[in-house]
C-alpha cells in the first residue's frame, strides 16, 4: 500500500513539474523580443545585403526577423509566405519590411517614410497580381500602417531620434 501511495505521489510531482515546465515556455515566448523567424541562408544573406547598402559599412550584428501577421505565434517561428519585419539587432537602427510568397520570393521594401514606403507596396501589388488575392493585399495593408503607427513604441531608432529634443 506504502508503495501505491509513492508510486502516486511521483506520478503528481512529474505531471506538476511538466505543467509548470509548458506555462514558463509559454510566458518566455510571450516576453522573448529576440525570438525571431528562422529563415534560410540565402533570406539572411540577402537582408544582410541590403542592410549594407544602405548603411553603406560593415555589418556586425545579428538580424531581428517577424512575421507581423503572425505574432500569435501559430506559426512556431517557420518561414512562410507572408509579410514581415526586420532590423539589426542594436539599439540604433531601423525597421525594415519584407514580402515573401513562393512565387515571387523574397521582395524587400526599400523605402523608410510612410509615403514612399507604401507607395513601393502598391507596385509591388500591381507587379505581383498572381501571388497575392485582394484579401492579402488588405492584410498586408493594414498590418503595415499598424506597424507604421507603433514604430516609436516599438523602438524603432530613426522615429525615436526625430521626437528626441537634442535632435
Amino acid at each position: 500500500m506504502k508503495k501505491e501511495y509513492i508510486v502516486m505521489f511521483f506520478f503528481l510531482v512529474c505531471f506538476k513539474l511538466s505543467l509548470c515546465q509548458r506555462n514558463i515556455r509559454i510566458v518566455q515566448e510571450k516576453t522573448n523580443p529576440y525570438e525571431m523567424v528562422h529563415c534560410g541562408d540565402s533570406v539572411i544573406n540577402k537582408l544582410y545585403s541590403f542592410i549594407r547598402k544602405e548603411r553603406g559599412d560593415s555589418v556586425n550584428a545579428g538580424i531581428w526577423i517577424r512575421h507581423i501577421l503572425m505574432e500569435d505565434k501559430a506559426n512556431n517561428y517557420q518561414f512562410v509566405e507572408g509579410i514581415y519585419r526586420f532590423k539589426l539587432m542594436g539599439p540604433t537602427t531601423r525597421f525594415y519590411y519584407f514580402i515573401y510568397t513562393l512565387k515571387d520570393g523574397v521582395q524587400i521594401i526599400k523605402d523608410y517614410s510612410v509615403e514612399n514606403l507604401l507607395t513601393e507596396v502598391m507596385q509591388y501589388f500591381k507587379r505581383n497580381k498572381a501571388s497575392l488575392n485582394e484579401k492579402k493585399e488588405l492584410d498586408y495593408l493594414g498590418i503595415i500602417i499598424e506597424n507604421l503607427k507603433n514604430r516609436d513604441v516599438d523602438g524603432d531608432y530613426e522615429i525615436l531620434k526625430m521626437k528626441s529634443p537634442t535632435h
